[in-house]
């Protein structure tokens, strides 16, 4: 995990410091809902490189975690099958 320490050895504009810090909180949200909604695990680091982070919206996470049950659907294990 990265520190706060670490962040202020970067020497970061106190902005672009926040940004940072709010990119990986989504980051880190998002990878655990993945995880949650069954996703496989190895599956998890392949769509994180398809995923903006900065993008995500994280105010509505019922709807953002049935997207991607949708989107993802291929990568989560079918229960019964």
């Amino acid at each position: 995990m990265i520190t706060q320490e670490f962040l202020e050895s970067l020497d970061l504009p106190p902005d672009k410091a926040a940004a940072l810090q709010d990119a990986m909180k989504k980051d880190s949200a998002y990878r655990n809902m993945l995880h949650h909604i069954g996703v496989f695990p190895g599956a998890v680091e392949a769509i994180m490189r398809t995923v903006d982070a900065a993008a995500l919206d994280l105010d509505n996470m019922e709807l953002l975690t049935e997207k991607a049950r949708v989107e993802w659907r291929d990568f989560i294990p079918q229960k019964g099958k």
